[in-house]
């Protein structure tokens, strides 16, 4: 349930991801904004003070960073509805830092709200197209120590460079939008994300026998997502894992009930378990029918039900 002091939930615009080819550089129709690897966040104030909601609305973070409203509270409206990704960067670079992490944990990293869109100001800009958007947010521009307006690259003839660039520097990647597009709520029809890599939420449904070091434990995770028509799919084996984080995943799983799903089958399952778990995981490329090409485990995503854990086909 929501706190009484809680704004009404809306559900932020997504981007759905393009794992297949990089053809997007080539359509003039879409400019580039760089892709920060942090937690979504809708910045909002309408008189009661500034909120900074977490994307499924669990969490107002706004407690947390004092430094980051400071620099809000520079903007002289109190109907204001700002789209942005709060990253931690150390030494120059963005390192994933969960918003909700311990002030020991985050000492050394800065915070940075790093702000794409506008929602509302003084009145619903949603139908605006992106551009227009894009013109006001530069015109409201709270810029600072702690938030910043992210680049809006328009050049087409660069956009490659630019993604290059970027990945080179061990960045994220790029989000390509297109210019005239509304702001649609809970929509992936108008921004494709361009990544080095590629992740993807995934649900646990087993794991392997290990060999070598692990074969007292496991070898690796299955992973499966559902397809459209609500029946799972397995897509994949995920590793990568230290022996840590490896440990912790088997004594996890082990404690869970055996489960059967009479539609899979995999060779070398020492254990099938409910699709209870989800987990984000890192891959190079996807098959034209979902399967992802060596998926690496990177953490638990407690923040997403299974049901949200849907195949993207090509």
């Amino acid at each position: 349930m929501e706190k009484k002091n809680t704004p009404k939930r809306i559900k932020p615009m997504l981007a759905r991801d393009n794992p297949f080819d990089k053809e997007i550089f080539k359509k003039k129709e879409y400019v580039l904004q760089e892709k920060f690897d942090g937690t979504r966040i809708v910045a909002i104030n309408q008189g009661k003070g500034w909120h900074l909601m977490t994307r499924h609305w669990k969490n107002d973070v706004a407690s947390k960073f004092p430094e980051i409203i400071k620099e809000l509270s520079k903007i002289k409206s109190n109907d204001v509805i700002l789209d942005g990704e709060l990253t931690f960067f150390k030494n120059g670079k963005g390192v994933f830092l969960t918003v909700l992490a311990n002030p020991e944990t985050k000492l050394g990293y800065t915070a940075r709200l790093m702000l794409f869109d506008v929602i509302r100001y003084n009145g619903d800009k949603t139908k605006l197209p992106l551009m227009q958007r894009m013109k006001l947010l530069r015109d409201i521009d709270p810029s600072g120590k702690y938030v910043s307006v992210v680049k809006t690259i328009e050049a087409p003839a660069s956009y490659k460079k630019v993604y290059d660039t970027i990945i080179k520097r061990s960045g994220e990647g790029v989000i390509a939008k297109k210019k005239d597009s509304p702001y649609v709520y809970d929509s992936r029809l108008h921004w494709i994300k361009v990544k080095g890599t590629y992740t993807e939420d995934a649900v646990v449904l087993g794991m392997t026998h290990g060999t070598g070091k692990r074969k007292a434990t496991f070898g690796a995770l299955i992973i499966g997502q559902y397809d459209t028509n609500n029946k799972m799919v397995i897509i994949g084996k995920a590793s990568g894992f230290d022996d840590k984080t490896g440990l912790m995943l088997y004594r996890t799983l082990m404690q869970m009930p055996n489960h059967t799903y009479p539609t899979l089958q995999m060779a070398n399952v020492k254990k099938w378990v409910p699709p209870k778990i989800v987990i984000e995981v890192r891959y190079m490329e996807k098959t034209p029918y979902g399967i992802l090409r060596h998926p690496v485990f990177m953490r638990i995503r407690d923040d997403k039900s299974p049901s949200q854990c849907r195949i993207q086909y090509k």
